[in-house]
């Protein structure tokens, strides 16, 4: 474990179009639920079937703690049936 800051996201599905917002909470505290969201409306994939960003201006906060607890909600989705969401997170 250790701490960064949320640099980029991807997202792969194999049809469809998916939105996800991402929730984090301090370790040992409790689990992530939506009221610890990080994300305003999420970050989404509309066409194709991979995307990659470097624009993380959705995350209402991009600092991870060591130990976070990070959790992941799709908040839609139409036609996926299969979805990866990869955070990528630099070290400082």
């Amino acid at each position: 474990p250790y701490a960064g800051t949320i640099v980029a996201y991807s997202i792969i599905v194999d049809t469809g179009t998916c939105t996800v917002k991402t929730w984090k909470k301090a370790a040992g505290t409790a689990i992530p639920t939506v009221s610890d969201s990080i994300s305003t409306s999420g970050v989404s994939i509309s066409s194709g079937t991979v995307v990659r960003s470097t624009t993380v201006t959705d995350f209402t906060s991009t600092t991870i703690t060591a130990n976070d607890i990070l959790a992941f909600n799709i908040t839609a989705v139409s036609g996926a049936t299969k979805i990866i969401f990869e955070l990528e997170v630099s070290r400082p």
